[in-house]
């Protein structure tokens, strides 16, 4: 792999890694009702607010990947600078394939860049009213995790082009959310024990002599 290439591909490599890992933490934290009821057991608001700030984060830098190359005449980490610096003198079919990927996956990825505009980034004055005429696709699991496959076909592409060995993406972290969870268990089996032994240490005694 060129360096050029690879100066870039490694921070997107990066980018794509953390991602992947903060996707994982809220699979973790909020993909099941019985962890939801736990957290919300636990500490509601904060969760709550946890939740939208971590999803919020994900759509931003699914943005940040597929937007444009340069933007305002600023030029900007992507995936669109695969195309830009795979030499096509050398490797034509690779980048005729990885510029449809990058086309297809900014196509898909317009969900996330609509809430973006008018949501996140900024405060669209009709949408935040309820009167757009056109309101925000509400964004489901399933659009996050082909965003996520299409993503990882797209830098596989790369690699497997220039014979690096491809990247195993969706990796469980060690701990993290599922830590968190059974550390949540473990505070409210404490808390109903202690609230038994204190419901039965005021309970009265039986079988006391009367005086």
């Amino acid at each position: 792999m060129p360096p050029e290439l690879k100066e870039v591909h490694d921070s997107v490599w990066q980018e794509a890694v953390l991602l992947h890992l903060k996707w994982s933490i809220v699979l973790q934290l909020y993909g099941t009702q019985e962890s939801v009821g736990l957290l919300n057991r636990s500490a509601p608001q904060f969760f709550a607010i946890g939740q939208v700030a971590w999803l919020q984060d994900i759509y931003l830098t699914f943005c940040r990947l597929t937007d444009p190359i340069q933007v305002a005449g600023k030029s900007n980490l992507c995936l669109g600078r695969y195309v830009e610096l795979i030499d096509a003198s050398t490797h034509a079919s690779l980048r005729q394939k990885v510029a449809d990927r990058v086309a297809d996956l900014q196509t898909h990825c317009e969900f996330a860049r609509d809430h973006r505009n008018r949501r996140i980034a900024h405060s669209d004055l009709l949408t935040k009213l309820g009167r757009h005429p056109k309101p925000l696709t509400p964004v489901t699991k399933a659009m996050i995790e082909e965003a996520f496959e299409r993503m990882r076909v797209l830098i596989n592409e790369v690699e497997a082009g220039y014979g690096v060995p491809t990247t195993l993406f969706g990796f469980e972290p060690a701990g993290d959310g599922t830590e968190l969870l059974l550390w949540l268990r473990h505070a409210e089996a404490l808390e109903a024990a202690e609230r038994a032994r204190d419901y039965a240490a005021f309970q009265p005694k039986a079988g006391l002599e009367k005086t």
